[in-house]
C-alpha cells in the first residue's frame, strides 16, 4: 500500500471528486436558493470557529513525528480546551447571522458543534497517520466519499429536507474520523495532557499567524450578506461546491508532508508538477466551458451565465495559486524540522525557520484578502455589476493569493537555494497553459452543446468538457516539457506495477 500511496491517493481524490459532485450538486440542484444560503452559513461558521483545531493539526503531526506516535486519550484530552474555544466562535458567528437564518438558527447551531467535535477527532488521528500509515490516512479519506454516498440516497429519502443536509455534513465528517482514530491509536507513545498541551501552546502562535488565520477568509459569506443579498450568499454556494474538487490538493501535500517529517526529500518536483497540473486541468474546464458547469448546478437559470463567467475565471486561476501555495507551505514545514530535532517543541524554535515563513505568507494572505474586500466589493458595485459581492470576493482572493505566493517563493529563493527549480516550473507548466488555453478556447467555440435541463445529459456535457480539458493539457504538456513525461510515465508505471501486484493477489 505505501509503494503505491500517491497512485491511492490521486485514485481517492477522483472518486472522492465524483461523489463530492454528485452529493453538492444534487443539493445545488434541488435546495431553493435561500436554503443553500443556510448551507453555506453551516459551512463558514465551521471553517471560522475551527480557528483553534489548526493549532493542533500544526503540533500534532510534529510530535507524532518525533516521538513515533501518540497517546491519543492524551491527546483528546488536550484538545478539550480548543474545542470549547471553537464552541465560542460559533456561538458569535452565527449571532450575527441568526435573523437570517429565522427558525433554523437553533439546527445550523447544533450541527456545526457536532461537525467541530468530529473535527477535532480527526485531526488527532490524522496527525498519526499521515506520518505513520499514510495509506491508511488515503483510506479515511475513501471512507469519507462512502458516507457522502450514503448520505444522497438518506437526503433523497428525507425527500431533500434542508435539516437532512444538514445532519449529513456531520455524518460525513464523523465517520473518516472514528475510522482514522481506530488505526491512529495502534501507535502509542508516552504522552500526557500536560505535556501535550504545554507543547501545543509553545507552537501555537506559528499557526495562529498563519493557518489559524485562514478561518477568517470563511468571513466571506458573511460578507457578501451583509454587503450584497442573501441571492448573493446563495450563488456563492455554487463557487463553493466547484472549489470541492481542489481539495484534492490537501490529501496528495498531506503525504508529501509527511514522507518529510520522515526524513524523504526526493521527488518533491514532480509532486509540485503533479499539484499544479491537475489544479490546472479542473480550472480550465471551468473557464472555457464555465455554461456547462452553472447549468448543471442551476439548470434553465440562463440568466446567471454571463454574469458569472469573469468571477469564475479568476476565482479559477486563484484556486491553482492557492493549491501552488498550500503545496509548498506544507513543503517548507516538513523540510524544516529543528524543533523535532530539539526534542522538546519551544516557542523559541521556529524563529527565522522555514516554517515561520510559511505561515507569515498565510498572514500576509489573510491581511490582503479581508483588507481588500470591501473596497473592492464598493468597486464593482460602483461600476454596475450584477454580483458586485461576489466580485469583489474573488478579486480579492486572488490578489491575496498572488501576495502569499510572492513571500514564499523569495524566501525559498534566499534560504533553500535549488530546493524548487522556478525556471524549470515556468518551462513546465506556463508555456503549456498557455498553448492549452488557445486551443481550448477554440475547441470550446468549435463544439458548442445545447444546455440540456436533464441532469444524467447535463452530467455528461461535464464530463466531456473534463476529458477534452484533460486530454488537450496533458497531451501539451507531454509535448512540451521532458519532465513532464517523466512524471506521466512514472504514473503509467504504477499503475502497471499497481495492477500486476493486484493480479498476483
Amino acid at each position: 500500500m505505501a509503494k503505491h500511496v500517491r497512485l491511492l491517493g490521486i485514485s481517492t481524490s477522483l472518486l472522492t471528486l465524483a461523489v463530492g459532485l454528485l452529493y453538492n450538486i444534487a443539493i445545488t440542484r434541488k435546495l431553493p436558493i435561500n436554503d443553500l444560503g443556510l448551507v453555506t452559513l453551516l459551512n463558514a461558521s465551521t471553517a471560522f470557529s475551527l480557528l483553534p483545531n489548526a493549532i493542533l493539526g500544526f503540533a500534532l503531526p510534529r510530535i507524532a513525528a518525533r516521538d513515533g506516535g501518540l497517546d491519543i486519550r492524551a491527546a483528546l484530552g488536550a484538545s478539550t480546551l480548543f474545542f470549547a474555544a471553537s464552541a465560542g466562535l460559533t456561538a458569535a458567528y452565527l449571532a450575527a447571522v441568526w435573523e437570517e437564518m429565522g427558525p433554523y438558527g437553533p439546527l445550523v447551531a447544533l450541527a456545526a458543534l457536532a461537525a467541530e467535535a468530529s473535527a477535532y477527532i480527526s485531526s488527532v488521528a490524522s496527525s498519526v497517520l499521515m506520518v505513520k500509515d499514510r495509506g491508511r490516512f488515503v483510506i479515511s479519506n475513501l471512507l469519507q466519499a462512502g458516507v457522502k454516498l450514503a448520505a444522497v440516497g438518506a437526503i433523497y429519502a428525507a425527500r431533500w429536507s434542508v435539516s437532512a443536509v444538514l445532519w449529513s455534513s456531520v455524518a460525513i465528517s464523523a465517520a473518516p474520523a472514528l475510522y482514522g482514530l481506530y488505526y491512529a491509536s495502534r501507535y502509542y507513545a508516552p504522552g500526557s495532557p500536560r505535556r501535550y498541551l504545554r507543547e501545543v501552546l509553545n507552537a501555537s502562535w506559528v499557526p495562529l499567524m498563519g493557518y489559524a488565520m485562514n478561518s477568517f477568509r470563511s468571513l466571506d459569506a458573511a460578507l457578501i450578506g451583509v454587503l450584497g443579498a442573501i441571492d448573493q450568499v446563495g450563488l456563492w454556494y455554487v463557487f463553493f461546491m466547484l472549489s470541492k474538487p481542489y481539495a484534492f490538493s490537501t490529501l496528495l501535500s498531506g503525504i508529501t508532508y509527511g514522507e518529510l517529517l520522515e526524513g524523504r526529500r526526493g521527488g518533491l518536483y514532480k509532486d509540485l508538477l503533479m499539484v499544479m497540473s491537475l489544479s490546472t486541468i479542473i480550472s480550465l474546464s471551468y473557464i472555457f466551458f464555465e455554461p456547462y458547469f452553472v447549468n448543471f448546478l442551476r439548470p434553465g437559470q440562463t440568466q446567471y451565465l454571463a454574469p458569472l463567467f469573469a468571477p469564475l475565471a479568476v476565482w479559477s486561476a486563484a484556486n491553482i495559486l492557492g493549491n501552488l501555495n498550500y503545496f509548498l507551505t506544507n513543503a517548507m514545514q516538513g523540510i524544516d524540522k529543528r524543533d523535532i530535532q530539539s526534542g522538546e517543541i519551544r516557542a523559541r524554535a521556529y524563529l527565522g525557520s522555514l516554517v515561520m515563513y510559511a505561515h507569515l505568507a498565510e498572514l500576509a494572505f489573510t491581511a490582503v484578502y479581508l483588507a481588500s474586500i470591501v473596497p473592492l466589493v464598493e468597486l464593482f458595485k460602483r461600476l454596475g455589476s450584477a454580483y458586485y459581492a461576489i466580485e469583489g470576493v474573488v478579486a480579492a482572493s486572488f490578489l491575496a493569493n498572488a501576495a502569499a505566493l510572492a513571500l514564499r517563493a523569495a524566501v525559498l529563493d534566499r534560504r533553500s537555494a535549488k530546493l524548487f527549480e522556478w525556471r524549470a516550473l515556468l518551462r513546465d507548466y506556463a508555456l503549456p497553459l498557455a498553448a492549452s488555453s488557445a486551443l481550448l478556447w477554440a475547441v470550446s467555440r468549435a463544439l458548442p452543446l445545447p444546455l440540456l435541463p436533464s441532469a444524467l445529459l447535463s452530467l455528461a456535457e461535464i464530463i466531456l468538457a473534463l476529458l477534452i480539458t484533460g486530454a488537450v493539457y496533458v497531451g501539451i504538456s507531454a509535448a512540451l516539457s521532458s519532465n513532464f513525461r517523466q512524471l506521466l510515465t512514472a504514473v503509467v508505471r504504477n499503475i502497471s506495477t499497481l495492477l500486476a501486484d493486484l493480479a498476483g493477489r
